[in-house]
């Protein structure tokens, strides 16, 4: 499970497919589980990022 530390919180991301870097981010207190339909196709043509906002999913 990739994490990353940001200041005082540690902060769940995750890392899809290749080509230009495309960051996906949900609005307050959702979490990278919104994302999973679009994920599969948007990494077949970007590099998807996508994290779980702060308080919500895997992060502090």
């Amino acid at each position: 499970m990739p994490m990353i530390k940001v200041n005082d919180m540690e902060m769940y991301y995750e890392v899809h497919g290749r080509g230009f870097p495309l960051l996906l981010i949900m609005g307050l207190k959702r979490n990278t589980e919104w994302w999973y339909r679009q994920i599969p196709e948007l990494s077949r043509h970007f590099q998807v990022i996508a994290f779980d906002n702060r308080g919500a999913g895997r992060t502090d």
